[in-house]
């Protein structure tokens, strides 16, 4: 297992990724080895952010590469080279020479990436995913990993990592008034629809991504693992108005279950 490392995603790199063609492991694993190496070592200036690795060698830090298919391998080094195609890495070589655009890549090309256009933005919005979590979901064998992965980054996109540090530190106070305001995201409650067609929150994309039973499948999933907990507002015997799940950290849920069970109150009020 790989040591836990924080990675953050831009907001604005989600905007750019393809989630149909499954590419957002293709670029944590670009962002993990960035960081990796911007660790370890620091390099002249106009090379920062700039690492040499195969697709094979990105890969391996979550797998033994040894036993990928040639199908997972081919889908990955597509998945690199539209990253690169939608700029937000730039291959400056190919086995050691420049990248002209004609260089073919391959899983086990030596690539020389600059992933100054992925990397995180001062003050830009954000997502960030560890390393511990990305495990526990690569690893699981009830679906496959990319889906699975695309539609965590989806629910964790809606919470608020502020509150999420201020609940760990025990500084959030849910003894508020029934009807005052209440401004805390410790969890994601978009409907389906609404998780099925935005890749995370604040899209703008309107275009199903996922179907509605792959949804529902991974959410449960995702449950199942312990990446996530799905808190179910109680209502009163009889309400017929419909609320939609929470979805939130597992160490959250019975907080998440207090925020949404006010909130069917406030609305019922």
């Amino acid at each position: 297992m790989l040591e836990n490392y924080s990675i953050i995603v831009d907001k604005k790199v989600l905007n750019l990724a393809d989630f149909k063609e499954k590419d957002m492991f293709a670029i944590l694993t670009l962002l993990l080895r960035n960081q990796q190496v911007m660790s370890v070592a620091r390099v002249v200036e106009e090379d920062d952010n700039v690492f040499v690795a195969s697709p094979g060698d990105l890969y391996g830090n979550f797998f033994d590469i040894t036993g990928v298919s040639r199908k997972a391998r081919t889908s990955f080094v597509e998945s690199i080279k539209r990253i690169a195609e939608n700029d937000l890495i730039v291959i400056r070589e190919v086995n050691g020479k420049k990248n002209d655009g004609t260089r073919r890549i391959q899983w086990n090309s030596l690539l020389k990436i600059d992933c100054n256009n992925l990397v995180h933005a001062s003050r830009k919005p954000y997502i960030t995913v560890s390393t511990e979590e990305i495990n526990g979901i690569v690893y699981q064998d009830k679906m496959d990993f990319e889906t699975l992965l695309q539609v965590y980054i989806n629910i964790i996109s809606y919470i608020n990592q502020k509150d999420v540090s201020d609940a760990d530190m025990g500084k959030i106070d849910l003894k508020y008034e029934l009807y005052g305001k209440m401004d805390i995201h410790l969890s994601c409650f978009a409907s389906i629809n609404t998780l099925c067609t935005k890749r995370y929150s604040g899209d703008k994309n309107t275009e199903t991504w996922v179907s509605r039973p792959t949804m529902l499948k991974a959410l449960k999933i995702l449950e199942e693992i312990g990446a996530i907990s799905i808190v179910v507002p109680k209502k009163p015997n009889g309400c017929q108005q419909n609320f939609s799940n929470h979805y939130c950290y597992p160490r959250h849920k019975e907080m998440v279950q207090r925020i949404a069970d006010n909130y069917v109150k406030q609305v019922l009020s």
